[in-house]
C-alpha cells in the first residue's frame, strides 16, 4: 500500500466512565488497502436520561497524525481542521464522524452524507471537502509540547489527506482543541511512542485500530482497544462493536431507536384482609443492564414482599446513572370467609334432614359420606349416611382467604343389642358386676346404649361353687397320661379345656426339648401333630407346663408328661 505518513491528533477531555462534558474522540483508524484510509471520530458526553441532546462546536477544531508531540517519527507536514460553518456548529452527543481519503476511496464506505437531520447520527465526508480546511505548515518545533499552529489566514478551504496521512511503520492519530494545547486523545504505534495514550508497538500495514469498549468505555483505556484486518474488521460510520454500540446509544437520542429508562410492575395484591401478603417486582423498560434499586421501603432488590396495602416508591439507577422513579399501589385484600355452623346432634337413620345453620350461607360443604349432604347448602340426610361416624366441613372464602370448619356427626339406628357373661367364683369371693362386687349365685341384668345409639341389654350370670384342692379340681378333670392319635374317635386329642380355670400359659415339649405344641384359646387341644411343621411326631414321652388361675385367682403350674401312642 501507499505509505502515507498519517497522525491525528483530537483535543479533548475525557472522563468517559463519569461525568463529562461533550467531546470528540477517535473510535477507529485504517490504514486501508493503498491509499484507503480513513478516520472515525465521535462526540461522547453524559449519558442521556433526558430527551434533551446536548451537542459540540467543532469549528476550528484541529485533527493530525504526529505533530511531533508522539516523536520523531511518522510527521506528515500540515494538519486539517473542521471548517467555520454552520455544519460544525452544534454535532450532537453520539454522532459518528468519517473522514476518508478522498484521492483513493475505501469501498467499505458508503456515499457522502453531510446531513444531520436525516436521523442516521453520522456524517461521512471526503478529505477535499469544503467542510474542512488544511493548513501546509506543521507547528513549531519537533519533539515539543504545547503546539503552535498557524494564523487563521493561513488555513485554506477543503481538506487535504497528505497533511494527516498514515505511515505503517510508525505513526499517531491525534486530536487538539486549538493552538497551545496538547492533545487529549492519541492512538499510535510503532516509533511514535512519546506520551502513549493508545498505544499499539509494530507495524500497522493493513490493519485497523478500533475502539471496542472491551474493559469499560474508556477511550484512553488501551484494553478498550483492538488491532483487526483491513477489509475483514473495517465498520466505517457504524459502531465497531456490540459495546461500542451501545455506549454510544447510551449517549445519544438519534442513533438507532434508544428509548427513555422506564419502568413496568408485576404486582400481587394483598390476598386477605390484613394478611399483608402483597408483593411488586420492578421491570426496567429500555435502559442499560446493570439496574439498582431503592425502595421505600429500604429494600434494594428487584422485588418486594410481605407488603400491607399502601402506596410503594422504587428508584431505578441503569448502568448509565440514568434514574427513573415509579410508584405501585397494593390493594386491600378480601373479608376473609366464616365458615362456623352448629354442632351436630346424635340423630337416627330415620330422622328428617339436618339443617347445621352455618353463620354465613354461602360456601360448599362435603362429608366423608359422600352424597349424603348436599354441597351447596350443607342439608345433611342420615338416611342416606346411615349408621355411623362422618367427618362434615364447610369451607368458604378462596386463597388465603379461605375459612374450614369440620365436624363429627354420629348416626345410629335403634336395632336392640344384649351380651351375656357366666362367672364361677369360690365360696367366699366376690366378683365385680356393673360396678359393684357381687358374691352370690344369681341373674343381673342392665341397659346400656351401644356404639350405634341403640339401647341394649348386658346379662351377667353368677354361680358360686364350692373350691376343693388341686388340678383336677381346677380343671373339672384328670389330665391324661397317655393318648392315641389314631382316628379312631376315642382319646384322639390331648384336651385343655379347665371348667374352673383359666389358661394364662401352656406348651408341650419333647424329650429334646423341641416345642412341639402352644395353647390358645383358639386352639386347646394337640392333636399329635408338631404345631410349626405340621408333621406327625413319633411314639413316646412328651412334657407339658401348664399355668393357670384358679377360680380364687391364684395362680398354678402344673408340670407332667403324657404319652403319645398308637
Amino acid at each position: 500500500m501507499k505509505k502515507y505518513l498519517i497522525q491525528l491528533t483530537i483535543a479533548f477531555t475525557i472522563l468517559v466512565q463519569y461525568s463529562i462534558a461533550q467531546t470528540l474522540v477517535i473510535n477507529e483508524i485504517s490504514q486501508g488497502n493503498f491509499g484507503q484510509e480513513y478516520v472515525e471520530f465521535v462526540v461522547i458526553g453524559d449519558t442521556l436520561c433526558t430527551d434533551d441532546i446536548p451537542c459540540l462546536d467543532l469549528r476550528k477544531v484541529i485533527f493530525d497524525d504526529n505533530n511531533g508531540w508522539s516523536g520523531t517519527e511518522g510527521v506528515s507536514t500540515g494538519a486539517m481542521r473542521f471548517a467555520n460553518t454552520p455544519l460544525w456548529s452544534c454535532i450532537p452527543q453520539g454522532t459518528i464522524i468519517v473522514v476518508y481519503n478522498s484521492l483513493d476511496k475505501n469501498p467499505l464506505i458508503s456515499g457522502i452524507d453531510s446531513l444531520l437531520n436525516d436521523g442516521n447520527s453520522r456524517l461521512i465526508l471526503p478529505s477535499n471537502s469544503n467542510f474542512f480546511e488544511s493548513a501546509i505548515t506543521s507547528p513549531s518545533g519537533l519533539p515539543f509540547a504545547n503546539p503552535t499552529y498557524p494564523a487563521d489566514q493561513l488555513w485554506v478551504s477543503g481538506g487535504d489527506w497528505s497533511t494527516v496521512s498514515m505511515n505503517d511503520a510508525s505513526d499517531a492519530f491525534q486530536l487538539p482543541l486549538t493552538t497551545g494545547v496538547n492533545p487529549t486523545h492519541s492512538v499510535s504505534w510503532g516509533g511514535a511512542n512519546l506520551n502513549p495514550m493508545v498505544y499499539f508497538p509494530g507495524t500497522t500495514a493493513g490493519k485497523v485500530l478500533s475502539m471496542k469498549n472491551i474493559a469499560n468505555n474508556s477511550f484512553i483505556n488501551r484494553a478498550n482497544w483492538s488491532l483487526g484486518t483491513v477489509g475483514v474488521d473495517e465498520t466505517p460510520g457504524i459502531p465497531n462493536s456490540v459495546e461500542n454500540e451501545r455506549y454510544i446509544r447510551s449517549v445519544s437520542r438519534d442513533f438507532g431507536t434508544l428509548q427513555m429508562l422506564g419502568n413496568n410492575f408485576s404486582v400481587s395484591d394483598e390476598s386477605c384482609l390484613s394478611l399483608c401478603d402483597g408483593s411488586a417486582s420492578s421491570i426496567p423498560q429500555n435502559g442499560a443492564s446493570g439496574y439498582k434499586y431503592i425502595w421505600s421501603t429500604g429494600d434494594s432488590t428487584q422485588s418486594i414482599s410481605d407488603l400491607c396495602p399502601g402506596d410503594y416508591s422504587v428508584i431505578i439507577t441503569d448502568k448509565y446513572k440514568c434514574i427513573f422513579n415509579d410508584t405501585v399501589n397494593i390493594k386491600e385484600g378480601t373479608t376473609p370467609g366464616s365458615s362456623s355452623f352448629d354442632d351436630p346432634v346424635i340423630v337416627k337413620t330415620t330422622d328428617p334432614v339436618q339443617d347445621y345453620n352455618p353463620v354465613v350461607s354461602s360456601g360448599k360443604w362435603s362429608a366423608s359420606c359422600g352424597t349424603c349432604i348436599d354441597t351447596n347448602t350443607g342439608f345433611f340426610d342420615p338416611a342416606v349416611s346411615g349408621e355411623g361416624f362422618f367427618t362434615i366441613c364447610h369451607i368458604t372464602g378462596v386463597g388465603a382467604c379461605a375459612d374450614t370448619t369440620c365436624k363429627t356427626q354420629q348416626v345410629r339406628n335403634c336395632d336392640p343389642e344384649s351380651t351375656y357373661e357366666f362367672v364361677q367364683i369360690c365360696e367366699g369371693l366376690s366378683h365385680p358386676v356393673f360396678g359393684t362386687n357381687v358374691g352370690t349365685t344369681g341373674v343381673y341384668s342392665k341397659m346400656f346404649t351401644s356404639q350405634g345409639g341403640c339401647d341394649s341389654t348386658s346379662v351377667i350370670e353368677i354361680q358360686v361353687v364350692e373350691c376343693d384342692e388341686g388340678p383336677a379340681k381346677d380343671f373339672g378333670y384328670e389330665l391324661p397320661n397317655v393318648f392315641t392319635p389314631n382316628g379312631d374317635g376315642t382319646n384322639d386329642r390331648f384336651i385343655l379345656d379347665p371348667k374352673y380355670a383359666t389358661i394364662t400359659n401352656a406348651y408341650v415339649v419333647s424329650r429334646w426339648g423341641q416345642n412341639v405344641y402352644a395353647y390358645s384359646k383358639s386352639n386347646i387341644y394337640w392333636d399329635g401333630f408338631d404345631q410349626k411343621t405340621g408333621t406327625r411326631l413319633e411314639e413316646g414321652v412328651y412334657f407339658y407346663n401348664i399355668e393357670y388361675k384358679d377360680l380364687k385367682g391364684q395362680t398354678k403350674v402344673i408340670k407332667g408328661f403324657v404319652t403319645l401312642a398308637e
